[in-house]
């Protein structure tokens, strides 16, 4: 046998299947491979949770009031952000402004005018709202969101879920 040195060699193994000795496919652990997603798991989408209502509700209220549609979610970690994304339609009984929400517990994520909102130029009118948001709660305790409407002139009478429409609020966990 002659030396080789410092040459190295190299090989290439072709095989159909690996297979543990009882059968099963081995997984990379198995394999002594370490997950190349391990502690890259920033973005991905950790869990889903969602709401759905066809219940019209009215409001005559020109502060925001909540709907039916509230959903909790419970962060897996403190730097998890949450996705929130809400549709559903609006209307009002007269020429006037209705406005919808998102509440994290009594915190008002959209601020005064609200997320979105519906200015009816008629009586009787309908329209849709949407929205998304990036939330950071900071928590890994159960979090509850709501969407809450609300008119912009006393007198009026806006409407969520209008003509018994399908409101929809669904949470995403992002992992941080």
């Amino acid at each position: 046998m002659g030396t080789y040195g410092d040459r190295r060699m190299s090989s290439i193994i072709k095989v159909d299947q690996i297979q543990l000795s009882d059968g099963s496919t081995p997984s990379l652990s198995n394999l002594g491979i370490t997950d190349p997603t391990d502690g890259l798991v920033t973005g991905k989408v950790l869990q889903i949770v969602t709401v759905n209502s066809t219940n019209q509700q009215s409001f005559t209220s020109t502060s925001f009031a909540a709907t039916d549609m509230s959903v909790s979610i419970t962060p897996s970690s403190t730097s998890s952000k949450i996705l929130a994304i809400g549709t559903t339609s609006l209307r009002n009984n007269t020429n006037g402004f209705t406005a919808i929400s998102l509440y994290r517990g009594d915190t008002n994520l959209g601020a005064g005018n609200g997320m979105a909102y519906s200015k009816d130029f008629g009586t009787q009118w309908r329209g849709s709202a949407a929205f998304n948001y990036l939330d950071s709660p900071n928590t890994t305790s159960s979090v509850a969101y709501t969407i809450r409407c609300r008119i912009q002139e006393s007198g009026h009478t806006g409407y969520v879920n209008a003509e018994g429409a399908q409101g929809t609020l669904t949470l995403l966990e992002i992992a941080g």
